[in-house]
Parts: C-alpha cells; sequence; structure tokens
C-alpha cells in the first residue's frame, strides 16, 4: 500500500497500555490508514494483550499486523517484526510510550528535505509515568531546533534509544537486534546504522512520550540487578560498536567513543550485586572494562558533558594502568597530565561544599562535606582571614559520600567537616586545601540550606552580621542598615546579568523578608503541635495523645509536603507565635528558620525502640543537612534508658536533652475498657474476623533505589498462602503508611488488605504479629503475645539495624515463604522466651502514664 512509516510494537504483558499507544498512532496527522503501518509481535504475553491485539486488527484489517511468537525478548520480537515492515521508514514503538499526534508528518517531512543527507532522525523525548517532567539527560541535543548534526564534528549528540528513533528501511538491510543483548541492544542497533553516514536528523518539534516507572519491574531499573548485564554489555554493548566502527573506518570514531562514554556515565558499583561476583568474576569484569576504556582518547574522556570530574578521573587512571598519579602534577587548582590537559580541577563545588552557615554571637560554624583523599593524594584543608591567619578545619570520615570506581574501589573519600572561626567587621575567609605539599585556593559550592548561591554579590543575613560571596571568599560585615542597602542593590544589579536571574533574586528577597517577619514576632505562651504526617490539622496518636492531656492554650499545624504559599505562611504565624512546638518526625521549618530565641522544641519521635538506623546514623540527607532539623531540640522523648545514647547520636544532640519519658500512643495498652472498645469496633466492622485466629501482617516500606516507597510487593504467593491456612485462620495485611499500590492480585477468602484501622487497632484482636523490620515491634511486645519475622529480603534490604537481626528479636525468622507457610500451618503460636528481656530494653518507659507525663512537661515549659 506504500506505507510513510512501518511501526513495530513488542508485545509482552502490557494490556494495561496498548490501546493509548495505539491511539497515539490512530491520532497521527499524516493519516493513519493511508501512511502508518502497524506490526504487533506477542512475544509470549499470558495476559490478555493477544485479545486486544486481534480487536485493533480486526479494526485495521489493512494496515494492522499481527504475529505471535514464542517469549524471546525484545530484541528477537522486533527483529521479526523488521521481516513484515513495508514503510519507507521504520519505527519502534514499546505499547507503554507513545507519540504526539504530529510526530510522524514532521518526520516524513524532514527527511523529505535532507533524505540525501540523512538515515536516522531523533524526536524529542518527554518522560510520562513516574519520572513525568524529569528533563532527559540528551535534552540538550534539541536546543538548535530542527536541523542536520554531523555526528564527525558534534560527536556529543549521542542517540543512545531507540524508541524516539525512525530510519530507512533500506538502510537496515543486514542490521538486526542482538537478541544475546538484553540491554543497550537498541543503542548498538541504531548507531550501527548511523556508523554508515555519521549524520543524524534532530527533529525539536516532534514528540515522543518516554514512559518510566519506578517500578522494578521495568527493564531500565532491572539490569544492573542481573550478573549477565556486568559482562554481556561491555563485550557486546561496548565493544561490539568498536567493531563496527573499525570496519567501517579503520579506527574508533569520536561518536562511537561518546556513545559509549554517555553509558558508562550511568555505570554504577551495585554493592548488593557484588555480593554475588567471585573474585574471578571480577578480575573478569574489570578486564572488560579495561579493554573498552584502553580504547578511548583522554581528551574525549575529559569533554564528556554530564560525566563527573571523579569519574573521569577514574577512567583515564583505568586506561593508564592505575598509575595515573606519576604522570600528573598540581598546575594552578589543577590536575593536569604531561600534555597539559585538566584532568581535574580543586575548585569544583563537588570538593569542598559547605552545607551549612550558622553564626553564634561573634563566631562564624560552617558545616559541609569534603574530599579528604583522591587518589594517592593526601587532603589537608583549613581556612585563611584576611590577614593570612590560618584557622583548621575539623573533619570526620563520611564513607557514605565516598566517590567509588565499578566494583566498589575509592577514587576520593569524603569527610563531613566543621569550621569555626571568630568573627569581626569586615573579615574576609578564603578555603584552601594543601595537596601533595602544595597550597590551593578553593571555591566552595554552598547547599540551598546556606542561602548562599555561587555568584558574585550573592549574600544572607545571620546573627548581627551581612554574610557575602565574593570572590571565592565569604566576607562578613557587621548589619547596618547601609549594608544591607548596598549588599541589595549589588546583589539585584549583578544577578539580573545572569541567565534565570530575576527568578533568583525575587526568591532570594522573599526568603529574607520572611526572615526579618519571624525575627519581628511575639512569642505567646502556648503550645504548637507540628506534624507533616497528616493533612487538614489532624494529629496522630504520639502527638493527639499529648495534645488532650495538654493545658495550656495549644494550637495545631499539620501538613503533607508540598504545601501551598498560603499554608506556608500559617505554618509560619502558628509556629513562630509560640512557645513551645512540639512535633513528631522532621520539621522543614525547623530546617529552613530554626528555632527563635526563648522557643522550646520538643520531639515526640514516631516511631518507639530503635530498629532501623535513622538520622546521623542513616539519613539519606547530607549530615549538615541532616542536623540542620535537629539542632534545636531541648527535649526527646524515647521508650527506654537503653535508648537515650542512641538517640542522642542520631539526632546530634547531648545526652541531656534525650528522656525516658515514654512513647504517648502507648498508653492505650494498659487501658483494658480502651481495648475492648476498639475490639468491639473493629469486630462491629467487620463481623467475618469472628472467633478467627488473625494473623496480622504489617510489613515496612522498601527504599530500594528507582523504586518509589509506594511500591511494595512481597515474594508472597498469595495463592498458596490462602490455601496453607487453616480454616480458622485469616491474613489480616496492614500496609506501611506510604504503601499506595494494590498488593494482592485477586480476592482471597482468608486474606485482607486493612486500611480502615490503624495498625496498633488490629494488634489488638491479632494472635500472631508477622513483620519484616517494621518498629511496631516494640509496641506489640507490650501485648505478650507472639511475633514472627517474613524477611525475604534480608540479604539485599538497605537499612542497617540497630539491633542485631538474627539473635535479638522475640519471635522465629523465615527467610522463604514455604518456611513461613509451613509455621503457620502448625498454629498454636508460643511466644518467645526473648520477649520480656526485650520489652524490658526497649519499653520499659512505657508504663501507661507517658501522655499525662509529658504533658506536665510541656504545661510547665509553656510558663
Amino acid at each position: 500500500m506504500g506505507f510513510k512509516i512501518s511501526v513495530i510494537c513488542p508485545v509482552y504483558n502490557m494490556e494495561q497500555y496498548i490501546m493509548e499507544a495505539f491511539e497515539s498512532l490512530e491520532r497521527q496527522t499524516i493519516g493513519f490508514d493511508s501512511n502508518i503501518q502497524v506490526i504487533f509481535v506477542n512475544d509470549g504475553s499470558t495476559d490478555s494483550s493477544e485479545g486486544i491485539c486481534l480487536k485493533l486488527k480486526d479494526k485495521h484489517p489493512d494496515n494492522v499486523l499481527y504475529i505471535k511468537k514464542e517469549n524471546g525478548g525484545v530484541s528477537s520480537a522486533r527483529n521479526m517484526g523488521l521481516q513484515y515492515a513495508e514503510g519507507k521508514y521504520v519505527a519502534f514503538l514499546d505499547p507503554d510510550d507513545k507519540w504526539e499526534c504530529h510526530a510522524f508528518e514532521r518526520v516524513n517531512t524532514f527527511f523529505e528535505n535532507h533524505g540525501e543527507e540523512i538515515d536516522v532522525c531523533v524526536c524529542k523525548l518527554e518522560h510520562i509515568g513516574d519520572y513525568a517532567g524529569k528533563e532527559h539527560a540528551l535534552d540538550f541535543r534539541f536546543a538548535k531546533g530542527n536541523r542536520v548534526v554531523n555526528l564527525s564534528e558534534e560527536p556529543e549528540y549521542v542517540c543512545s534509544t531507540i524508541g524516539n528513533v525512525f530510519i530507512k528501511r533500506d538502510r537496515i538491510q543486514g542490521v538486526r537486534f542482538n537478541e544475546e543483548l538484553s540491554t543497550g541492544e537498541d543503542s548498538v542497533f541504531v548507531n550501527t546504522v548511523l556508523l554508515q553516514k555519521l549524520k543524524v536528523g534532530i527533529i525539536s518539534n516532534a514528540v515522543f512520550y518516554y514512559r518510566r516507572d519506578f517500578s522494578l519491574s521495568s527493564g531500565s531499573a532491572s539490569g544492573s540487578r542481573k550478573i549477565s548485564w556486568y559482562f554481556d554489555v561491555p563485550r557486546l554493548f561496548y565493544l561490539g560498536l568498536y567493531q563496527e566502527s573499525m570496519k567501517a573506518y579503520g579506527r574508533i570514531v569520536p561518536y562511537i567513543q561518546a556513545v559509549v562514554l554517555y553509558d558508562l556515565r550511568w555505570r554504577k558499583y551495585n554493592s548488593i550485586m557484588f555480593n554475588d561476583f567471585t573474585d574471578r568474576d571480577e578480575q573478569e569484569y574489570m578486564s572488560l572494562l579495561h579493554e573498552v576504556v584502553s580504547q578511548l582518547d583522554d581528551k574525549m574522556i575529559v569533554n564528556t558533558i554530564g560525566l563527573n570530574q571523579y569519574r573521569k578521573l577514574y577512567l583515564i587512571n583505568m586506561k593508564n594502568d592505575y598509575r595515573l598519579p606519576e604522570q600528573l602534577q598540581i598546575s594552578g587548582n589543577a590536575l593536569v597530565n604531561k600534555d597539559g590537559l585538566r584532568i581535574f580541577t580543586f575548585r569544583a563545588r563537588t570538593f569542598f561544599s559547605i552545607e551549612t552557615i550558622e553564626v553564634e554571637d561573634d563566631t562564624v560554624i560552617l558545616h559541609g562535606v569534603s574530599v579528604s583523599k583522591l587518589l594517592n593524594y593526601e587532603i589537608k584543608l583549613y581556612v585563611k582571614d584576611e590577614n593570612g591567619k590560618k584557622y583548621n578545619i575539623q573533619t570526620n570520615r563520611y564513607e557514605k559520600k565516598d566517590k567509588k570506581g565499578f566494583i566498589g574501589e575509592i577514587i576520593a573519600e569524603s569527610n563531613t567537616f566543621c569550621a569555626r572561626v571568630p568573627l569581626q567587621h569586615m573579615r574576609k575567609l578564603s578555603f584552601f586545601a594543601e595537596i601533595d605539599g602544595v597550597e590551593v585556593e578553593l571555591n566552595p559550592g554552598y547547599g540551598e540550606d546556606t542561602g548562599i548561591e555561587r555568584y558574585s554579590m550573592s549574600y544572607i543575613l545571620k546573627g548581627n552580621y551581612v554574610i557575602k560571596y565574593l570572590s571565592r571568599k565569604l566576607c562578613f560585615y557587621k548589619d547596618t542598615r547601609k549594608i544591607r542597602i548596598t549588599s541589595k542593590h549589588n546583589y539585584k544589579k549583578s544577578m539580573l546579568k545572569q541567565e534565570g536571574g530575576k527568578e533568583i533574586v525575587e526568591k532570594h528577597f522573599a526568603d529574607l523578608k520572611q526572615k526579618e517577619r519571624i525575627d519581628k514576632m511575639k512569642l505567646q505562651n502556648r503550645v504548637a503541635f507540628v506534624s507533616g504526617r497528616c493533612d487538614n490539622d489532624v494529629l496522630l496518636s504520639n502527638l493527639l495523645e499529648v495534645y488532650e492531656r495538654c493545658k495550656s492554650k495549644k494550637i495545631i499545624f499539620s501538613r503533607k509536603l508540598p504545601i501551598s504559599d498560603q499554608e506556608f505562611e500559617k505554618g509560619i504565624d502558628v509556629i513562630y507565635h509560640s512557645k513551645v512546638v512540639v512535633t513528631d518526625d522532621y520539621s522543614f521549618f525547623l530546617r529552613r528558620f530554626g528555632k527563635k530565641s526563648g522557643q522550646i522544641v520538643v520531639q515526640l519521635w514516631h516511631a518507639a525502640g530503635a530498629f532501623k538506623k535513622f538520622g546521623q546514623d542513616g539519613s539519606e540527607l547530607s549530615l549538615p543537612v541532616d542536623r540542620l532539623y535537629h539542632k534545636d531540640y531541648d527535649l526527646v522523648s524515647v521508650s527506654s534508658p537503653f535508648l537515650v545514647d542512641i538517640y542522642s547520636h542520631a539526632f546530634d544532640v547531648s545526652r541531656e536533652v534525650v528522656k525516658p519519658l515514654g512513647v504517648p500512643r502507648t498508653d492505650f495498652f494498659y487501658d483494658d475498657n480502651q481495648i475492648k472498645a476498639i475490639q468491639n469496633k473493629i469486630y462491629e466492622t467487620h463481623p467475618e474476623l469472628v472467633d478467627k485466629e488473625i494473623i496480622v501482617y504489617a510489613p515496612t516500606f522498601r527504599n530500594h533505589a528507582g523504586q518509589k516507597k509506594v511500591h511494595f510487593s512481597p515474594k508472597l504467593n498469595f495463592r498458596e498462602l490462602s490455601d496453607s491456612l487453616n480454616e480458622e485462620q485469616v491474613v489480616l495485611i496492614c500496609p506501611h503508611p506510604v504503601m499506595q499500590n494494590e498488593i494482592i492480585d485477586d480476592n482471597y477468602k482468608n486474606i485482607f488488605v486493612m486500611r480502615d484501622y490503624s495498625t496498633n487497632d488490629y494488634m489488638l484482636i491479632a494472635d500472631l504479629l508477622i513483620t519484616d523490620y517494621s518498629s511496631v515491634i516494640f509496641e506489640y511486645s507490650l501485648l505478650g503475645k507472639p511475633m514472627a519475622f517474613f524477611c525475604y529480603d534480608y540479604e539485599t534490604y538497605n537499612r542497617d539495624f540497630y539491633l542485631d537481626y538474627e539473635t535479638d528479636l522475640p519471635g522465629p525468622i523465615f527467610k522463604n515463604e514455604s518456611e513461613l507457610f509451613d509455621y503457620l500451618r502448625k498454629g498454636s503460636f508460643e511466644i518467645d522466651e526473648r520477649m520480656e528481656q526485650f520489652k524490658d530494653k526497649y519499653m520499659s518507659a512505657c508504663d501507661g502514664h507517658c501522655s499525662e507525663r509529658i504533658a506536665e512537661l510541656i504545661d510547665n515549659m509553656c510558663h
């Protein structure tokens, strides 16, 4: 029929997306019926995908083709589809992606105008799904609009995917997807075609919508969790493209080097995967990567856009058989090689970054993160004032921020640091590193919490000082009206010359206005109960129990992030007019503004005991930033004396601040009438639970890279679990509050997901609690009932624990579902002999009077 474009669509269990993808083709302004051929290749789907494809074929019998094959992977499906393609141009569309309606017409026009020059066109990619709104790393290619790019002259215009690409069908002859390769196969395919002319069409006004989700089931997320990925990609992708380039040009052209370097940019060390590597595996893997890297030009490595300088240094060192330090010298503020090529600059913001700035009386305190060792260079850091006087910088090892290579070897060691310098008017501080005996002046990066931007004339107000950034220095001036006016004028004048400077200036002055407003607020004798865990001024039980017993004047502000500007203003009014602030989690107001002089902050942490590490021991934040949330606490209540040191260290506060006053919400465990009332309420709502043996499963969230906390898919065969339960048994799944997805795969007579009452409420009717790494075990221990632990992902779970998981837990541990099912079948669950010791160790301050005890203290603070 003379189709313009053939679209090859490999299908594997995509029933929920196929129609949306197909409709984006039907809506193409080029004309669907006469110009577009769609080839569905069903790669062994087990859902209803086949039926959907067949209905579409029936609807469009002349231009929709349906092919069914055994499962063989996306490459085999695409290769089969190519056999049936009739269009002048070929595109490949995964069923969870889609096209903007004008795209095909614009692509066709571009090819008609430039067809002799190019074989491949690349269209702008925009994310949908969990990554919606996130810019793609190669977006810069479209900044200059539609054009033909000579890849010999602009090799950085890398083509890395197949979904947003159109290729002349007659240029694909003999080129096929490598079916041995499950990651990067599309890059190998399209770049093999591009090697024929080394030119590509860039079409910025034809938009491809690429679905990228955090789900671990997606191929892009799961590749690095397969051992084959570590060997197949270097061998078949990188070295495969090298071979194609050698065949075509007798050398590895810069463009192919750029393609490989772009992919190496994302190749990271995965500590979980390397647990399965033998020494021989590591040697083979590194040998392959060395073969790849040794054929890259130093200049190509150094000039690669988006590749951080630690990775550049690492690659060049690998290329030089790890003897690079012998060939480098320090010149100015950089490491250069014998040819004068700048390999690494010490003035990068990632080398020395100030994260927080505090002024106490006439002392400035700077907290941040720095590199302490680079390759074999030992680094000493210090501050100099305007007279050249040195001030030492205290450092602590910070392994979390180490820069690592492909197998976890350290490229650069990191430290947190603290610098204290006495202040006076017109003090100017410069920052230096001594590296291999050479003094280098640094240009610190500044975290968002400092309020400083690395632009000349940037300034903030702290204590009695105006602090300015001028020519790599922090300059301190006594705060006067004249200094403020001059600083404001110079900053505004300087910033408006910068791209995007107007927005930066507006935000800066809004922040200053906000802080000035807070400074002027008068404290009232009242208590503010503040939480980020609920909306609409609802308090969870820990705060609610104290709120109800507190006799002082009181007010509530409870909002989850993000909040509107109006709600933000309300939060400031509530908090900074209150003498006492009581919270139960991280407070973004404390992080941003701290507390006022005379204010008292009480932390009633939302979790009892100490299971997973938190705060300074387990924060996902930079430690100096995490510290901002906690440094203003005057009282932290914990559930036992044993926990004082743990919470003191986690929050980086003195031991005197941490008191074993108990957890308020546990009081009801000692109130028989309240327990009975809650039990009756549940049974009235769920009469099917009466006279059943109730097993409560209360898992915690997972925090894996590439997966949102809302996703939870336990390794449980729910059908087998249902069949294994006794007639009187039911399993109630009580998800962590952040879990939002559907957990069970069908309707079962004896397995239910319960979200109507709290986990604590359901624990009251439980005969057995099953959890994994959840702190609910501490409260449940007060009931003196049996518990068990199902930790199918124990080897890969990425949160450290305070307790010894294998020996401290008061119940049996099961690491696979068959062990768990056997245990449940037996019934007659027994209380572990360690239960009393466990309760005394972690919950001894919880005696049924925590709320009244804490409320009385708060009332005394308020007056």
